[in-house]
């Protein structure tokens, strides 16, 4: 183990073969907007669409279940249907008087660690001269909003004047970090820099979405979230080793359970194991099985939390057999032809055949 590879379960040839390729992982309708659909929040799915009508006084907020470091581009594409002009939106005050919004606001929501430390990216349409439709001239306010313990600071404030919708259809507006800056992108048909913040890249996990404004009612078509090479996905779930112990105890699924490292049969040149790692495997709602990460890991053990998720399994029309995704030490997903199966419900294999490698896992029983 004092070989100076980087330690993965997957790295120097893996690694190479990811460098130059920066992943992209998009919400749509074709998934259902991901986490971003939250049933009894008040979103909707319509045609393409994810649907959201805001009539209280309070901004709502929607984020991803991915977490991220470092840099990253994330793209929201979103049209405001209450931005028309000479029009008035009702909204419902926290005393339970309605007042009404003109000109309601949208946008993005990135570097989110709370609801009260987050940045916000909030598009606004106006008019010069609303009494005078001669010379009156509609225009875009793109504002960049720092929260920091609740208190609201505008860092800057932005005005694109090309390729913009400034009525009700579809816009994009992005941001992309880097370890100086944040570069701000907006645009109808595509995207366009319209300046730069003082706002570096996060060193701790953050998360991204969308933001509709009080009075707004927002339509998003995508969200699309980039990634350098060998970026980080940190994915927290809801699971405990509690919860889990619980939910297994009252299983009559033979596959779910806790499991526990066995042995390993790997190619070191190609292929390290980041920790004798401990994981369950717990059906979820899409059909499928998540890994999840419970204790052992070695490479960068004090950024992995027991409930992080470590991978998948989705079954194949093979008895028994699947194809999984592994994310390895590093929070790095492995998809390439990464298979997995189980021996008589207690011995779980995980194999990379295009590194010669696998790597074994036993069942144990449930505290």
């Amino acid at each position: 183990m004092s070989t100076p590879h980087r330690s993965l379960i997957l790295t120097l040839i893996a690694t190479i073969s990811l460098s130059a390729i920066a992943s992209s992982t998009y919400n749509t309708i074709h998934n259902r907007f991901g986490a971003l659909l939250r049933p009894g929040t008040g979103t909707t799915l319509s045609d393409n669409f994810l649907c959201e009508n805001n009539t209280s006084s309070l901004p709502l907020i929607h984020t991803d279940s991915v977490h991220v470091t470092g840099s990253y581009r994330y793209v929201v594409r979103i049209a405001n249907v209450h931005n028309k002009p000479h029009r008035s939106y009702s909204v419902t005050l926290s005393s339970g008087k309605k007042t009404r919004i003109t000109n309601p606001q949208c946008g993005l929501v990135f570097n989110y660690s709370d609801s009260l430390n987050y940045c916000a990216l909030m598009m606004q349409c106006c008019d010069t001269d609303p009494s005078d439709d001669i010379s009156n001239v509609r225009t875009m306010t793109i504002t960049l909003h720092r929260i920091s313990h609740g208190t609201d600071s505008i860092i800057a404030t932005y005005s694109p004047s090309d390729d913009i919708d400034l009525y009700d259809g579809l816009n994009a507006i992005g941001v992309e970090t880097s370890l100086t800056h944040t570069t701000i992108l907006a645009g109808c048909k595509r995207l366009h820099p319209v300046g730069e913040a003082n706002i570096t890249a996060p060193a701790a996990p953050v998360r991204i979405g969308y933001i509709t404004g009080p009075g707004a009612s927002t339509r998003v078509e995508r969200t699309v979230l980039s990634l350098p090479e060998q970026q980080t996905q940190i994915i927290p779930t809801d699971w405990t080793t509690e919860s889990l112990s619980s939910h297994f105890n009252n299983s009559h699924d033979p596959l779910e359970g806790f499991y526990s490292y066995l042995d390993r049969d790997t190619e070191d040149k190609w292929l390290r194991l980041g920790g004798r790692y401990t994981i369950a495997v717990v059906a979820n709602q899409e059909g499928n099985y998540d890994i999840i990460y419970i204790s052992g890991a070695q490479v960068r053990k004090d950024l992995w939390h027991t409930g992080y998720l470590k991978g998948s399994l989705t079954p194949t029309p093979f008895s028994g057999t699947y194809t999984a995704t592994w994310i390895d030490a590093t929070f790095i997903p492995f998809t390439l032809d990464v298979q997995a199966s189980f021996t008589e419900s207690s011995i779980l294999t995980i194999r990379f055949p295009v590194y010669r490698s696998q790597v074994r896992f036993y069942r144990r029983p449930t505290p």
